[in-house]
């Protein structure tokens, strides 16, 4: 998985919360690699999109439509789309999905 991208919101970041040195840690990741065959599960406290600069046209609790960019073992990039809940978490600038 290489990019994401959901209509009305400027920015889409993909993070990953991790246990280092017995503290929890956002950090942003540039990829997510998902074995053939498998799959790979964003949730909150775990592998979750950060979604900022969002537009007019955002209304958290109805649907944006989310874009996935995955590169393929043959290095081709192919696009999947779906329709997700936008979910506010307390912050004006930023929401998760």
């Amino acid at each position: 998985l290489t990019a994401a991208q959901v209509t009305g919101f400027g920015k889409t970041d993909m993070h990953e919360n991790r246990m280092e040195s017995g503290m929890m840690r956002m950090r942003e990741v540039a990829e997510v690699e998902v074995p053939s065959g498998q799959s790979v599960v964003f949730e909150p406290g775990g592998l979750h999109l950060m979604l900022s600069q969002p537009d007019e046209s955002v209304s958290f609790g109805t649907s944006s439509l989310l874009t996935l960019s995955v590169r393929d073992a043959a290095g081709a990039v192919r696009e999947f789309s779906a329709n997700v809940a936008v979910q506010s978490m307390g912050m004006e600038k930023h929401a998760h999905h």
